[in-house]
């Protein structure tokens, strides 16, 4: 099977291009090698988005789950290689083919070279009896995190290695909720810390399965957070979504009815 569009990533990009490109009539596939929802599961408030006074991140992404009318393969994209006529992608089970390729891979974290640390959330030990909690990292994330934690039971604390960078609202907000940070802490080891968890917020890179194309190469597009990692914003990753699967679209049909020269 030849598909018309082979979507990498069901965060809010993927999922907006999939939305659209599926009302287009398009034959999609769409691969996600985690949850549905991408980084935005993270998120503890979602003040900014149109239409959503206040909600959650994952309750956003149920909202989004409600418009999506295309199955999701959870398979990791290990490859995306140009051929004569499209594309093909291979994952960790098998080869998909396709005439475009969207790669909306989001982020991947800053990593330590410490094992016995948390990067996100999704994958934190949310049950555990254990509540102490350092966040290293005071930007955006780590004081979202903290809250979240709070919330849930947790007794975080924030050490930052430089002055906090987040927004100011939510430094009110720790501030309020007695969650405790520290600014300009070194440290050499992360070992012996007096803290039953470690979660890491430092920063995040571009996430992308390995390329095989030309430079110019036609049918390969790329939204959201993995075309400016620093942004993270809802908005702009699904507007950027839905844009890309304009182009697609307009490319597919352009593919499919070429003009004449004159």
């Amino acid at each position: 099977m030849i598909y018309d569009c082979l979507i990498v990533g069901a965060g809010p990009s993927g999922l907006s291009a999939a939305v659209q490109l599926a009302r287009y009539g398009h034959k999609i596939a769409l691969f996600e090698r985690r949850k549905i929802g991408g980084l935005l599961l993270n998120a503890n408030r979602v003040e900014n988005y149109l239409g959503y006074q206040d909600c959650t991140g994952k309750e956003l992404v149920k909202h989004f789950k409600k418009n999506l009318t295309t199955s999701v393969i959870y398979e990791s994209v290990l490859e995306i290689i140009q051929e004569k006529m499209g594309f093909t992608l291979r994952t960790d089970k098998k080869n998909y083919h396709g005439k475009t390729v969207l790669v909306a891979t989001g982020t991947e974290p800053i990593k330590l070279p410490d094992q016995n640390v948390h990067y996100d959330l999704v994958g934190f030990p949310l049950h555990s009896k254990k509540k102490t909690v350092l966040i290293l990292g005071g930007g955006d994330v780590g004081f979202d995190y903290a809250l979240q934690l709070q919330r849930r039971g947790f007794k975080p604390t924030i050490w930052t290695h430089r002055k906090t960078t987040c927004l100011p609202i939510l430094k009110a907000r720790a501030k309020a909720a007695r969650i405790p940070f520290k600014e300009n802490v070194t440290l050499s080891t992360l070992e012996d810390l007096p803290f039953d968890h470690i979660l890491v917020a430092i920063g995040r890179v571009s996430s992308k399965p390995k390329i095989h194309v030309q430079k110019k190469a036609e049918g390969l597009y790329f939204a959201g957070d993995v075309t400016h990692p620093a942004l993270r914003q809802v908005q702009i990753a699904a507007a950027e979504g839905l844009q890309a699967a304009l182009a697609i679209h307009n490319y597919l049909t352009n593919a499919a009815h070429p003009r004449k020269r004159k």
